[in-house]
């Protein structure tokens, strides 16, 4: 956030990247207003740094704010009944059990979750490590890392990401995925039919399988796929 001093004129803001480069940020609001707090959210196309403004009360006007929830998965156990319940509610269970249990780990706004990590998870023996198996059969909300890392995963994050579906931030660390299976596979999705893939970096793979391989996609029909990075070994009868 950003307070201006009495009487400033401000025509961009400086901020260091991870880089250590230095970016200059210009707002898209104009002018820059005395008594008034301007959140920004700061992101890069290319080496050109955008600003979005968000529409902010003065300070005087009072009023309420409130604040988010200390929801999240932390723990192996949680991943693990977080993706059991989540795969009740895509299948259509949406029983005030599957409700409470999901808002321990996510919160529901105009009709989609938003779920995060807060830790770093040791995935070892979970989920089927020897076979082509997923954590959850459908991702249709977001799915935000917070740049916490899943580690040891022996299959693929989610069976599809549909439309509406968000995967942001996370770190996937040593995954090892076998399987004899034809079908195209992927470490992060086995496919795409929409949705959005980005800032995840996917580590020391190793995918292994009798049909093609994808790092982050096994195939993908529509969607985002950016910012990504990867590293390791795919063994297919093609890449992607």
């Amino acid at each position: 956030s950003v307070i201006l001093p009495e009487g400033a004129e401000v025509d961009y803001i400086e901020m260091t990247d991870n880089h250590g480069e230095l970016q200059r940020i210009y707002s898209e609001l104009d002018p820059l207003e005395r008594g008034w707090r301007y959140p920004v959210n700061v992101s890069m196309s290319g080496t050109v740094p955008t600003v979005r403004p968000y529409e902010i009360l003065p300070w005087t006007d009072g009023g309420t704010v409130e604040l988010g929830g200390t929801y999240g998965i932390g723990t192996a156990p949680d991943f693990e009944t977080w993706a059991a319940m989540y795969n009740r509610y895509t299948a259509g269970d949406e029983g005030d059990d599957v409700i409470a249990a999901l808002s321990n780990y996510g919160e529901m706004t105009e009709g989609k979750w938003r779920f995060q990590l807060i830790a770093d998870i040791d995935c070892s023996g979970l989920f089927g490590a020897s076979e082509l198996d997923v954590v959850v059969s459908g991702l249709y909300d977001e799915f935000d890392g917070r740049n916490h890392t899943l580690s040891g995963l022996g299959c693929t994050f989610a069976g599809v990401l549909g439309e509406g579906g968000k995967i942001t931030d996370l770190n996937i660390d040593s995954p090892d995925i076998t399987t004899d299976s034809t079908t195209p596979a992927g470490v992060v999705v086995l496919s795409m039919t929409g949705g959005e893939i980005s800032m995840c970096d996917i580590t020391s793979i190793r995918l292994e399988t009798a049909g093609p391989a994808g790092a982050i996609a096994g195939s993908a029909e529509a969607g985002t796929i950016s910012g990504n990075k990867v590293n390791g070994l795919l063994l297919g009868t093609s890449s992607s």
